[in-house]
C-alpha cells in the first residue's frame, strides 16, 4: 500500500512540474496573441533604407524540362531562364492618427497608442518586484504594475466617449 501511495504521489508531482513548465513556456505566446498588435511594425534607423520586399517575380524559377526526344518531334531549342526584376515598391498607407503616450507611475512606465476611439497597448516595464498583469474587454482594457498588495493602474477606455486614460496608485 504504501509503496503505491509513492508511485502516485511521485507521478502527481510530476505531472504538477511538467504542467507548471509547460504553462510558463505557452504563458508569453498567449499574452502576445490577446494583447499584441496583429500588425507588424518595422522600425528602420534614419539613414537606411528598409529592405525591399520580395516577390514571386524576383526569384529565378528553373528551367523548364524539356520532354524526352521522340523520333517524330523536331529538336526544341531551350528557352531563356526568366530575368529577374525588381517590383515596385509597395506604397505605405497612411499612419492611423494614433498618439503613443508614455505614463510613469510608482509600478513602472506604460507606453499606449490612443487613437480617438481605440487604444493598444505598447510595452508595460514594472519596477524591480513588480509584476504586469492585464485585462481587456470591448472598449476599455487596464495595465497593472503590482507589488503585493501596492500598485498602480493605467485604465485606457473608449467605450462611450472618446479615448481616456485614467491612472490610480494603490
Amino acid at each position: 500500500m504504501r509503496r503505491a501511495i509513492g508511485y502516485a504521489a511521485a507521478w502527481l508531482g510530476a505531472a504538477v512540474l511538467a504542467s507548471g513548465v509547460s504553462w510558463l513556456g505557452v504563458r508569453e505566446v498567449l499574452h502576445g496573441a490577446v494583447f499584441d498588435d496583429p500588425g507588424v511594425v518595422t522600425v528602420v534607423p534614419r539613414g537606411e533604407r528598409p529592405p525591399l520586399a520580395v516577390s514571386e517575380t524576383t526569384l529565378a524559377s528553373p528551367a523548364p524540362r524539356s520532354p524526352a526526344p521522340s523520333r517524330t518531334a523536331a529538336p526544341r531549342a531551350p528557352r531563356p531562364a526568366p530575368t529577374p526584376t525588381r517590383s515596385p515598391r509597395p506604397r505605405a498607407t497612411p499612419p492611423a492618427q494614433t498618439d503613443v503616450r508614455s505614463y510613469t507611475v510608482r509600478g513602472g512606465r506604460v507606453a499606449l497608442a490612443l487613437g480617438p476611439r481605440s487604444a493598444r497597448l505598447v510595452s508595460a516595464t514594472p519596477n524591480p518586484g513588480y509584476q504586469v498583469k492585464t485585462w481587456r474587454n470591448k472598449g476599455w482594457f487596464r495595465v497593472d504594475l503590482v507589488n503585493g498588495p501596492r500598485g498602480s493602474a493605467v485604465i485606457a477606455m473608449w467605450h462611450d466617449s472618446p479615448t481616456r486614460v485614467e491612472v490610480y496608485e494603490y
